[in-house]
């Protein structure tokens, strides 16, 4: 039920994705003609069919699950390969966003998700001139080769604000360096924004104040002076609390890029270069070798688990084998593969001479990524940054987390990044701690505080929308609805004329970080990982809770 609507969410989304774009392309007139006369219809469509099949089921007194199955999957036939190829006309944040949602098969009707997948690589790289050009007004020098011994004009990746290359300094140090585009693109991203948030106020006003303080956080991007700052005060963070090591054992380890700081301008951001697989490559394996241990194709043992999350729900939390237990059996598991391969090196020898079919050496069970290392490293990582420092990473999704090559997990990317006061670390731990407890009294008293208020103020929404935000999902949160749908319900319910913004970051992480656990088979309960956190620094700065 839930995952057959979801496309409506992801219409929704995708027509108030704000797009940024390069200056020589459409002007703001026409990217605003484009979101009311291509986006805005595809989200009526799917309000229409929901109101038309409530009135029905209203009308007939039960459901007709058959009937409305057929009528969805006509609307995401019909919808989403236009909407995706107006997206990728549109480029900036409509990709950015459509490439996020492609990583969410969750939340995401299978028909979308093949359609979002070809925004994996819609950036188009810019021109070679373009980019040295920009390097060089940076620098006020006539060539690249006066700061960088060699810059490969091939980008190792394209996004929506600017695209990464590989480069060495004078000095020999090998660097990723990131380049801003043009310089019209800010302007027209906050036109973009300002149109996004007058469409959002017609078609989804429940989503107006949520688009206010990402606004206030896509300013931040556009100066890497900014994001050099923030990897240097990130990384030495995480350094002191021991999360970057300069050890050789880098199990439950990170590294955060350092920051050339003498070479990072408005426009281009210098920072070491990071050796290492994309999480969301890493992921993709990880499915292929559970699809080949069943004998199904991948794209079907993904579809089983899709149908399994609509007719049950989310799953619980991960209750599995821990991080140092599944460590543990793969070092045991290559030991035993490399005694079997002792016993079959000799019996292809003996095959060879008789001229004898080669038997197969043993492949051991576990690869060398652990997920639930990964998710207890990220889920560790975060909550120290969001409640012990109150500096942290408000776009942490699965592209933005390298698998380096020495066992540690690169984050990359701090270009949205959330500062909390220490009231506001205060308030989301003592959050956690009333959370883990199901302390309703303590709720109410919580929102009271940082002027969380809704028409009526109801103890079930407000309930609901701290524990979907700051925690899990599951079927008990959202009663089986898709993300859209379950915030129209909650509007509807107990309407809200505004978001308190301290809560829009900290819920963007969470949300993040489970769609990185459910992508693995693994899901979380944030409030489950954060709670000890949140309990020592509330012990440990003397804060009643």
């Amino acid at each position: 039920m839930a995952l057959r609507r979801a496309a409506a969410g992801v219409a929704g989304f995708g027509a108030l994705g704000c797009g940024a774009f390069y200056a020589s392309d459409p002007t703001t007139a026409q990217r605003t003609f484009v979101l009311y006369s291509e986006m805005a219809p595809v989200i009526i469509a799917y309000r229409v069919l929901e109101q038309k099949q409530k009135l029905r089921r209203d009308w007939n007194g039960h459901e007709n699950p058959a009937l409305e199955d057929a009528e969805w999957a006509a609307l995401h036939e019909q919808h989403a390969a236009p909407t995706v190829a107006c997206m990728r006309r549109m480029l900036g944040s409509y990709v950015k966003l459509g490439q996020f949602l492609a990583l969410r098969p969750d939340i995401v009707p299978d028909v979308w998700t093949k359609e979002l997948r070809t925004l994996e690589n819609a950036v188009p790289p810019q021109a070679t001139a373009l980019v040295r050009d920009t390097i060089c007004r940076s620098y006020n020098v006539e060539s690249v080769h006066e700061i960088f011994k060699t810059f490969d004009d091939t980008p190792l990746g394209s996004a929506s604000i600017g695209q990464v290359h590989r480069a060495t300094l004078l000095d020999g140090r090998e660097v990723a360096v990131k380049v801003q585009y043009g310089a019209g693109n800010e302007r027209i991203m906050r036109d973009d924004i300002r149109n996004g948030k007058r469409a959002a106020t017609l078609l989804a006003p429940e989503q107006v104040a949520i688009l206010d303080e990402i606004e206030a956080q896509f300013a931040t991007e556009f100066d890497y002076r900014a994001e050099a700052k923030h990897l240097a005060e990130v990384r030495a963070n995480l350094k002191r609390a021991g999360f970057v090591r300069d050890s050789h054992v880098r199990r439950g380890a990170v590294d955060v890029p350092r920051p050339v700081a003498e070479l990072c301008t408005k426009d281009v951001l210098v920072m070491s270069y990071m050796r290492g697989e994309n999480l969301v490559d890493g992921i993709q394996r990880l499915g292929d070798r559970a699809a080949a241990r069943e004998g199904v194709p991948f794209e079907a043992l993904k579809k089983r688990m899709v149908d399994k999350f609509e007719r049950e729900g989310y799953p619980e939390p991960y209750a599995g084998p821990s991080a140092l237990a599944l460590d543990a059996f793969r070092v045991a598991d290559r030991c035993r593969c490399a005694l079997v391969n002792c016993g079959v090196f000799l019996r292809r020898a003996a095959a060879r001479v008789r001229g004898a079919e080669l038997p197969a050496y043993a492949a051991p069970l576990l690869g060398d990524f652990n997920p639930a290392r990964v998710m207890s490293t990220l889920c560790a990582v975060h909550g120290h940054e969001l409640l012990v420092d109150g500096l942290f990473n408000g776009d942490p999704h699965a592209g933005n987390f390298l698998l380096l090559e020495n066992g540690a997990i690169g984050c990359i990317d701090y270009g949205q990044v959330k500062r909390l006061s220490d009231a506001e670390r205060h308030w989301l731990c003592r959050c956690y701690v009333a959370l883990a407890t199901e302390d309703v009294a303590k709720l109410r008293s919580l929102a009271a505080e940082i002027g969380m208020r809704s028409r009526y103020n109801t103890d079930l929404c407000r309930v609901k929308m701290l524990t979907f935000s700051l925690d899990r999902d599951g079927k008990d949160v959202t009663d089986g609805l898709n993300f859209q749908q379950f915030m129209d319900k909650m509007y509807a319910l107990d309407p809200w004329d505004e978001v308190v913004p301290m809560i829009v970051m900290p819920s963007r992480l969470c949300v993040f970080i489970r769609g990185i656990g459910l992508m693995m088979n693994h899901p979380i309960s944030c409030t489950k990982e954060f709670l000890p956190i949140a309990k020592k620094v509330l012990e440990d700065e003397g804060v009643d809770y």
